[in-house]
């Protein structure tokens, strides 16, 4: 039986909702500047962070940061970003952790 190991992160937020964007929603810069990376690019759901666009639908489900965050973007070994979803889908909270 292997024992569970909870994982240590500090994680740092403004608890402000950001909305969740679609390709359309996105300005033609911001299209340009991902559309070599999207096969399905209709299907996809963004945000935008310190004016970065990610790719919130592509991100790791955890219950490793706790209840509250519902999945992760890893930046590296110990460090990235921490996402939670609202009830109605429209919107997200970022945070950034590391260990």
């Amino acid at each position: 039986m292997k024992a569970k190991t909870k994982l240590m992160f500090n994680i740092t937020t403004n608890n402000q909702c950001r909305k969740v964007l679609y390709w359309h929603d996105l300005t033609n810069k911001q299209q340009n500047e991902l559309r070599d990376d999207y096969d399905t690019i209709d299907e996809s759901i963004f945000t935008i962070y310190k004016d970065e666009v990610y790719d919130i639908g592509d991100t790791m489900r955890t219950n490793n940061f706790g209840d509250y965050w519902h999945s992760y973007i890893a930046w590296g070994f110990d460090f990235g970003m921490v996402i939670h979803f609202s009830d109605d889908g429209d919107g997200v909270v970022i945070g950034t952790y590391n260990g």
